[in-house]
């Protein structure tokens, strides 16, 4: 078809008795400039850049440039441009030439989220505690930074004795993205000096529970101690600090909001730590 202004007819139909067929009339303009609007990548994760381009092809000369988004929010007046989209987006780009000739094109954008990864807060245990590290995000794919490949990994003192163990996981996610996360756990040697657990006596009730975990601690002098419950995961999902233990002391956990399965009991300071395992069921 030639350049020029050329009238067109469209015919809609639907399923409305009243307006089973509607005729608009068309005003179509043809110019012999095309444009091509491309993305180096087209598929990102979240936090990643691609250069969106504009090329024209049909004529030569001088162009101008309008880009916009969908979401709106993104402009340029340039032919090729760096882009950081948070969501899936539709870039737009009206290229104009010294004439008033006008062409358009548009390239979509698909952003993926990075898998969320969290194993847990740095922690200090007593060596008779096995600890799971869990990286989550099923069906991914995991690299530890002990090579192991799986979900989740098991960490004692064994092998290591006492001090500080560091892990690290890199979670490839079936879109491709990638996180991570580390750790440092420190098993430390209570005996002999854990006093905390010579003179404070912790009874939990009832254990396993549905979800309200009751304390009854008994303390033959005054402490002033931290309580944690930390999921398998490393994930702290109760603390209470500075709790000043002397004599009986009752304390309600309500644990009913979590995930079934074992909780990690803490109650420490710095004379020692106690230890309790938490079944929720």
């Amino acid at each position: 078809m030639d350049p020029g202004e050329y009238a067109a007819t469209a015919m809609f139909t639907s399923n409305d008795p009243l307006a089973n067929e509607v005729q608009v009339e068309l005003s179509l303009t043809i110019t012999n400039m095309l444009v091509d609007a491309n993305a180096e990548s087209e598929i990102l994760c979240s936090g990643e850049e691609t250069i969106i381009t504009s090329d024209v092809y049909g004529i030569e000369g001088s162009f101008t440039y309008e880009w916009s988004s969908n979401p709106a929010g993104f402009t340029s007046a340039d032919a090729d441009v760096a882009v950081m989209p948070d969501v899936d987006t539709w870039y737009f780009v009206s290229v104009t030439d010294t004439s008033g000739a006008n062409s358009m094109d548009s390239v979509y954008i698909m952003v993926y989220d990075l898998p969320v990864v969290n194993i847990g807060a740095d922690t200090t245990f007593c060596p008779d505690v096995v600890w799971t590290l869990n990286a989550g995000n099923s069906g991914s794919s995991y690299l530890w930074s002990n090579g192991e490949e799986t979900q989740s990994i098991t960490v004692d003192t064994a092998g290591y004795g006492y001090g500080v163990q560091e892990y690290s996981v890199e979670v490839t996610s079936q879109n491709g993205c990638v996180s991570s996360d580390e750790i440092t756990l420190e098993f430390v040697d209570c005996t002999g000096i854990n006093e905390l657990e010579n003179t404070v006596d912790v009874k939990v009730y009832p254990n396993p529970s549905n979800g309200i975990f009751n304390l009854k601690i008994n303390a033959d002098k005054s402490s002033l101690v931290e309580i944690m419950v930390v999921s398998t995961n490393g994930r702290v999902v109760y603390k209470k600090s500075d709790v000043n233990l002397n004599g009986e002391s009752n304390i309600n956990i309500d644990l009913s909001t979590f995930a079934k399965g074992a909780y990690q009991l803490l109650i420490r300071n710095d004379k020692g730590m106690i230890n309790k395992k938490l079944i929720l069921k």
